[in-house]
């Protein structure tokens, strides 16, 4: 549950930020009247700060796959919502895929309009199958590779 606490307080900070709010963000958890631990203020501090050094990626990754729409017209919390979740799969080990996409898929139910958590959804499911799609090309290349054999076979068919 604090993890989960830390995780909201991280992307309403983001939001906050991304609006030019307060950049302080011990003053900002102080604003929401949250305590979190250690370790979860480091998962807290860790986000925001990973988001706001990999934000032209994570935006570019968000504008990739969010066909038939244009990012500046995305709604401000559900692009904070995709950073922030962006940023676990990208750079969270510790966090499986489906775990960061399901607590975006949370926060935009409560954070969202009707549409949102469906349309969060729908950006890191493409950005999973990409990356996916990705491994999966390369994978028979290498397993696809005649063997030594063969391709003496074929040199002697072309002598």
């Amino acid at each position: 549950m604090a993890r989960k606490a830390a995780r909201d307080a991280a992307m309403r900070y983001v939001y906050q930020w991304a609006l030019g709010g307060n950049a302080d963000p011990e003053a900002f958890l102080s604003s929401l009247d949250l305590k979190l631990s250690e370790k979860d203020y480091l998962f807290f501090e860790e986000t925001v700060i990973g988001v706001v050094n990999h934000l032209p990626e994570l935006d570019k990754l968000i504008e990739e796959n969010c066909v038939g729409w244009k990012f500046d017209r995305l709604a401000k919390v559900d692009v904070a919502i995709l950073r922030v979740a962006l940023l676990e799969i990208l750079y969270r080990e510790d966090i499986p895929e489906g775990v960061s996409i399901n607590e975006a898929v949370e926060l935009a139910k409560v954070y969202g309009d009707g549409n949102s958590y469906a349309f969060v959804n729908g950006i890191l499911g493409n950005v999973v199958r990409r990356e996916g799609e990705a491994l999966r090309r390369v994978e028979p290349v290498v397993t696809d590779l005649p063997r030594p054999e063969e391709i003496m076979a074929a040199d002697d068919v072309h002598e």
